[in-house]
């Protein structure tokens, strides 16, 4: 049985450029693959999910992972109120949950879905070249793969496989966006960057081949 979450934090932030300052925040889901984590950014009344943590074997592994991405805070402020934590963050972390127990399509129709969180994603955080090798990734159904190559050339990029996986490398989006349904040439299992690498990448496309909602 998959654990309820247990954990929500927010801090303040400054971004880098000429973003406006935002309230970030996240939370630590509990999955029956180990712990996930959630990072948010509320700026005015608009909640951006920033990344994905992917499931860690250990919460205080995913903890320091979390806190290198918050900014240190500036000694002699007050802490700022807590920032109101989004419904769909509790409806993520819920998918989360179920998806790591058995592939679980929240909707109950269709394996597809991407489209019921991509409009709250932070696309900022990504490079150009990121967002286009991503948002192809993100049209990857469960029961799917590509190859690096073949996604490369269907960004319009043939021959840039291995830019194509660095962007991949990046995705600060996994499960949404799973990159784990990418393959090397002639479907060989090639690096993973989430905890567990390969052997993760492996056990994610057995548990969505096994669940009911892939194609």
């Amino acid at each position: 049985m998959a654990a309820k979450s247990i954990k929500h934090k927010y801090i303040k932030v400054a971004d880098a450029g000429q973003r406006p300052r935002a309230l970030l925040g996240y939370r630590i889901v509990e999955t029956s693959w180990g712990h996930c984590g959630l990072l948010y950014c509320q700026v005015n009344c608009c909640s951006l999910l920033r990344r994905i943590f992917p499931a860690h074997p250990s919460q205080e592994a995913l903890l320091k992972n979390i806190v290198a991405c918050l900014p240190r805070p500036r000694k002699g402020r007050p802490s700022p109120p807590p920032a109101a934590e989004p419904l769909w963050i509790k409806q993520l972390a819920a998918f989360l949950m179920r998806y790591y127990q058995d592939g679980y399509d929240p909707r109950g129709k269709t394996p597809d879905f991407w489209p019921i969180w991509r409009d709250v994603v932070d696309w900022s955080v990504c490079t150009p070249f990121d967002q286009a090798v991503l948002a192809r990734v993100a049209l990857i159904p469960p029961g799917k793969t590509i190859t690096y190559g073949a996604l490369a050339k269907a960004i319009g990029r043939e021959g840039a496989a291995r830019a194509v996986g660095g962007a991949l490398g990046r995705n600060p989006f996994p499960i949404l966006i799973p990159c784990h349904r990418v393959l090397g040439a002639n479907g060989k299992m090639t690096g993973f960057s989430a905890p567990g690498s390969v052997g993760a990448k492996q056990r994610m496309l057995a548990l969505e081949s096994q669940s009911g909602t892939c194609a």
